[in-house]
Order: structure tokens, then sequence, then C-alpha cells
């Protein structure tokens, strides 16, 4: 569960599990609420996109008819499957593929994620944006949440992003791993990947979508600049790929 949401005390198994679900109502609750205020009001069949052990995807099971939940970690789908409180309309898949083939076109009325993305190489994370435009139902919703830069404005920060430029972002990750494996030794890290809103609009509208609106949140912690992004497919445009 902490490495699904990491707050502050609950590493360690130190997460309660009801308390690690009902963030997921509570988060479910204020996207909806954010999303009645746009005059959108999602319903039907739902897509969770690394949905972990299920704790947005049992949120969703509450308010849609039919909910998807979907991962590349078998372990998280066996526990989320173990923990699924809805098991005639809540179903979990396995996928490791860098796209969503295993579902049809206009599959879903709404396709929700978060704190996902934002751990994949930008072009994993672009090809799922495609892939998510091609999922969706016309006139349905997509949400999802991806950060843009880390915010820092002192010299290491500085510094940082000009490596990250200079380097490439590839090769930043691995000379960066070497440092850090050599100074604390060898453990895994969560990676964390910006990318320029204009970018992720471009990607969506080229793809078939229309972009609603684009506002802040903080869910990539404190020093990035992240945003949410709801989209709609229009009842008259099927979409295209990116090709």
């Amino acid at each position: 569960m902490w490495a699904i949401l990491t707050k502050p005390g609950t590493r360690g198994q130190q997460w309660d599990e009801s308390s690690f679900f009902q963030t997921g109502r509570v988060e479910i609750r204020f996207r909806m609420r954010d999303l009645a205020e746009r005059g959108i009001y999602p319903s039907g069949s739902a897509l969770d996109f690394g949905c972990g052990i299920g704790r947005l995807s049992q949120a969703l099971a509450e308010r849609f008819d039919r909910v998807t939940g979907v991962d590349i970690a078998p372990t998280m789908i066996q526990k989320a499957q173990q923990l699924n409180r809805f098991p005639d309309s809540c179903t979990y898949v396995v996928n490791a593929a860098p796209h969503l083939q295993i579902f049809p076109d206009s599959a879903f009325d709404f396709i929700y994620s978060n704190i996902t993305l934002q751990h994949m190489e930008p072009e994993y994370a672009f090809g799922y944006l495609a892939e998510f435009v091609r999922c969706l139902k016309p006139g349905g919703t997509l949400l999802f949440q991806l950060p843009d830069h880390e915010s820092g404005r002192g010299m290491a920060d500085t510094m940082r992003r000009w490596a990250k430029r200079w380097l490439g972002m590839r090769n930043y990750r691995r000379l960066s791993d070497i440092g850090q494996s050599l100074v604390f030794g060898f453990r895994p890290r969560m990676e964390m990947y910006g990318t320029n809103p204009e970018l992720v609009r471009n990607i969506l509208e080229q793809a078939g979508a229309r972009v609603l609106d684009v506002w802040p949140n903080d869910h990539a912690g404190g020093n990035w600049i992240s945003y949410w992004y709801a989209c709609s497919l229009d009842p008259h445009d099927m979409g295209h790929d990116l090709g």
C-alpha cells in the first residue's frame, strides 16, 4: 500500500486497509465534483489505469455500472482480486504491454488515471494517452494526472534541469542511478517524469480527443508542478491513431 500511496508514516506495512481504501473514496468524490463543476457527469463503464490493489477501482465501482482495473504487476492484481468487494461489476486484468490492445475500440465511458503515468518514460506515457483516446467511447470522458516540471529554484535544481537537457533524460537517469548506488548502495527507486502541458494537449488532439480543461494539483509531490487533464471524444469523431 505504501508503494501505491506514499503517505508519511505508512512505510513498512503501516497503512490501515480501511483507511487506505477510504482515500480512494475521497479522491473519486473530489474528482466527480471537479467534473460536475465543469458540466461533466460520467456514468456507465470505467477504466482505472494503474489500479494497483484497487484503491480507486473500488471507489469507482460504487458509482459506475462496470469497472475494469488494469496494472502491470501481477502481484497487485492478485491482491486487488482478493480485496474486491464488487466481484459482479469490477474486474482486474494484468497488462504488461506498452499499449491497451487487450481492450477494443470505444470500450469505456470513463477512463481515469492518477499518479501512474508520471512514473513512465514519456514515450510510453504518450503511447498510453493515444490508447486512452482509442478506448474511449464517443461522448465519454478521460481524466488523468501528469506532472509538468520540478518547481525548485535553487542552484541544485537548476543544475539538474541543465543536466537533463544536455544529457537527455535516459542518460541522466543512468548516471544518477550510478551516483546514488555509490553513495547509498543499490536499491529500487521511484522514477518521476514531467511533460509540458502543450505537448500533452497536442498528443491528445492528434489522437482525436478534445481537451476540455486543465487545472493544477499536488499529486506529484510538493516539488513538482502537476495538472489534471479532462478530455472528451466528440460523438461525431471516432478519433484516430497517431500512426
